[in-house]
C-alpha cells in the first residue's frame, strides 16, 4: 500500500520542522524501549513519561509555528 496525500504532506511538514516522527529511528528507538521493558531494565512508567514529554515537546513546537 502507498501513502496517502495527506502521509506525504506529513512527512513534507514534519522534515521542515526537522520533526523526525517519520524516521526508522524512532521506530527503532521504541522496539529498544519495549526489549528494556520485557527484560526489566526500564519501567512501563518511565518510557511512557518519557515518551508522554517528548510528544508534547513535538507538540507545542507544531502548535507555535501555525
Amino acid at each position: 500500500m502507498l501513502p496517502t496525500k495527506l502521509g506525504f504532506c506529513l512527512v513534507e511538514v514534519y522534515d521542515k520542522l526537522n520533526i523526525e516522527l517519520y524516521k526508522p529511528t524512532l521506530r527503532a528507538a521504541m522496539e529498544a524501549d519495549m526489549k528494556c521493558i520485557a527484560n526489566g531494565s526500564r519501567s512501563r512508567e518511565q518510557v511512557y513519561q518519557e515518551c508522554v514529554s517528548e510528544m508534547e515537546k513535538i507538540f507545542m513546537r507544531v502548535k507555535t509555528c501555525g
